[in-house]
């Protein structure tokens, strides 16, 4: 866990800057730890980021282009010194990724500084951030990094209809719980065309309680739940393929060519919990490479090394999620290599 200091030093960057840029990751826990500092800060401007060294020259772009005093950037691992050297404003770089040099104009935090084993999401952070006012939203995104934050008790009473007492193990709230529902809700503002993501993530800074998700009790929430209710048609179509797939007790690959929208990290997630003694490989293929999710319930990072041996590729990730992107006439040694390894 990050100290008090640095917990109190986040917050006052945060507090003493006046138009912040907000750049993070494209996923859950991203996506959440931005939705609580916009929310505590009341101002600045978020940009999701799927590719960061392919943007950099359209953010230095937007920081002239809104006045912005402040970068901070969430749960995004890797940064390209070009960036640094090109934006001129003081850069906050939150994560929990491994550990990565900065230049001195950069404030880096990253719970692994501390202890190289830590495992805790940017959201939890951010929820220490902003002194817990927005717990719900910080939940979305622990669990959606298969994280259980310790406040889920607290949670669990103040949203028993979303998490129910006693529940706090992950296979069952993501398939079972309406928390479950919530993150594939927040996966999938982030998928679908530019402009539909961008007015999702803006109308989720207007959202205040979950329900208004859930139950459509807002204009808001109505309009973010039938983005997902759209996209969870599609999804379960895949699911359901998928599962139909035969296996062979160690591993199952699940293909699919479809190039308008990435689902491969949620349909990995949910299979892993639905078959958790297998090795999940979810490979799309885009412009002659499979760009995969890989899951397991044991540490994934050394097989994924030694799968990457004379493969035309690359990958990397946390002990039990792991992306990576190979070259389509690679693709079937890679899986070998990992076969290989089971």
């Amino acid at each position: 866990m990050h100290t008090e200091k640095e917990i109190l030093e986040m917050r006052t960057e945060l507090e003493e800057c006046q138009n912040p840029l907000f750049l993070f990751h494209d996923d859950q826990d991203g996506l959440c730890s931005f939705l609580q500092l916009y929310k505590y800060k009341q101002d600045g401007t978020g940009i999701v980021i799927s590719n960061m060294s392919k943007m950099t020259d359209f953010i230095v772009r937007k920081i002239e282009e809104y006045g912005v005093d402040k970068v901070f950037i969430l749960d995004i691992p890797v940064v390209k010194e070009e960036f640094f050297e090109k934006v001129k404003v003081p850069i906050v770089w939150i994560d929990h990724h491994d550990v990565v040099e900065v230049g001195k104009n950069v404030k880096y935090f990253n719970v692994k500084k501390n202890d190289k084993k830590a495992y805790v999401p940017v959201s939890y952070t951010c929820y220490q951030v902003t002194e817990g006012k927005f717990m719900w939203t910080s939940m979305v995104g622990c669990v959606g990094d298969a994280f259980i934050p310790p406040f889920y008790e607290e949670f669990s009473e103040k949203y028993p209809e979303l998490l129910p007492s006693g529940v706090n193990e992950m296979p069952e709230i993501v398939i079972n719980t309406k928390l479950g529902t919530l993150l594939k809700v927040f996966s999938f503002v982030l998928k679908g065309g530019t402009a539909d993501i961008r007015k999702c993530i803006k109308i989720l800074t207007r959202v205040k309680e979950p329900n208004e998700i859930l139950k459509r009790e807002t204009a808001q929430g109505k309009f973010i739940y039938n983005h997902f209710y759209r996209i969870h048609e599609k999804f379960q179509t895949l699911l359901e393929d998928a599962l139909s797939k035969e296996t062979d007790g160690k591993i199952l690959v699940y293909v699919y060519t479809d190039d308008k929208m990435a689902l491969s990290a949620m349909l990995a997630n949910e299979l892993s919990y639905i078959m958790p003694d297998r090795f999940i490989i979810l490979a799309r293929l885009k412009d002659g490479e499979y760009k995969m999710s890989l899951r397991y319930f044991k540490k994934i990072p050394p097989v994924l090394k030694k799968a990457l041996i004379g493969v035309n590729g690359r990958g990397g990730g946390h002990d039990f999620a792991c992306g990576a992107a190979v070259k389509e006439e690679d693709f079937d040694r890679f899986v070998e290599n990992i076969r290989k390894q089971l």
